[in-house]
């Protein structure tokens, strides 16, 4: 600066002034990164980046979470542009998008030169899986290929599920699916065991326990006073009485016909009555157990009755004789009715 008279005579410089003008916010924060940037189960994460070049130096970081901001003034929180900000806390479990964008010396800033990364958050385990089956839990059955599906759990962090079947699976198997299936189990009882891990953590263990029956029942059968003699199909044997008691003992919970009738069962014991008629009788005997398996025998009894009593032949009077008898007597009372 310098001063000039009336008569145009400048005087001397006596001081220099520079500044700068700068009126362009700065650019979007370079490299942005997350730690960690997978899921994690502990809401504390830090970011980094570098500053772009500025005239007037960058100052002021800004975020916000999980939609662009639309002004200066639209943020969720601040920081000092050191490139750093470190203990950030996101507002939920999920996949949170967080932007970021820097501020100068002077006060420019736009909101539009952001960066973004992403924070994954799953602070929960899953809930206990439900398990389902095409067999009923705990009820004997002859089918032996059963499969289990299981209900969707866990989330938001990606799922495996942990399944098992105690008494023929050897070790824990992993998927992402929700059922399994098996073919042609021996029988026996096995619990199917089911779990569910994400990032939040584990859930308890679903249990689903099944029984697998495909023999039918034996029967062990006597009948008092009678040997019975096995057959292909069943028993035989012979009596010399109209009536038999028939007992024996079958699988315990099984239900026991003959002949279409029921046969009151008691824990795997029975005992009942039979008529016979003379000649050969024939008892058809079906058993179902508690798993719908059938067993099927015949039981034939033949029945002699014993011969009819007739009187010695010597006490047998022939007929002619009593015919006459009862003539004389007949006469004999009608003519007392008159003499």
């Amino acid at each position: 600066m310098r001063a000039r008279d009336n008569a145009g005579n400048d005087g001397p410089w006596s001081s220099v002034w520079s500044f700068r003008i700068d009126t362009i916010p700065p650019a979007a924060p370079i490299n942005l990164q997350i730690s960690p940037d997978n899921w994690t189960k502990i809401n504390s994460f830090t970011l980094t980046w570098t500053n772009p070049p500025d005239p007037s130096g960058v100052v002021m970081a800004y975020y916000k979470f999980d939609s662009p901001p639309t002004s200066p003034s639209d943020y969720n929180g601040s920081a000092p542009a050191t490139g750093i900000i470190s203990n950030l806390s996101v507002p939920g479990e999920g996949v949170r998008t967080v932007y970021l964008w820097l501020e100068d010396g002077v006060g420019n800033a736009n909101p539009a030169a952001h960066s973004t990364v992403q924070a994954k958050l799953d602070l929960y385990p899953p809930q206990k899986p439900e398990i389902s089956s095409n067999i009923t839990a705990d009820t004997p059955t002859s089918r032996n290929s059963p499969s289990f599906s299981w209900t969707s759990v866990g989330g938001p962090s990606p799922v495996m599920y942990y399944y098992r079947l105690d008494g023929y699976d050897e070790s824990w198997k992993a998927t992402t699916e929700t059922s399994t299936s098996y073919s042609d189990l021996p029988d026996g009882e096995y619990i199917f065991r089911v779990r569910a891990v994400d990032t939040g953590g584990e859930s308890e263990t679903a249990i689903y326990r099944i029984i697998i029956d495909t023999t039918p029942s034996t029967l062990e059968l006597t009948i008092t006073g009678i040997a019975l003699t096995e057959t292909a199909t069943g028993w035989f044997g012979e009596s010399s009485t109209n009536t038999i008691t028939l007992s024996g003992r079958l699988e315990p919970g099984s239900r026991m016909t003959i002949n279409g009738n029921p046969v009151s069962v008691s824990a795997g014991s029975f005992n009942t009555t039979l008529m016979l008629s003379p000649g050969t009788n024939v008892f058809r005997i079906r058993i179902v157990d508690p798993a719908g398996n059938v067993t099927e025998r015949i039981l034939t009894i033949v029945y002699s009755a014993p011969p009819v009593s007739l009187p010695p032949r010597e006490l047998v009077m022939p007929l002619a004789v009593l015919a006459a008898i009862i003539i004389i007597i007949t006469i004999v009372v009608f003519l007392r009715r008159f003499f």
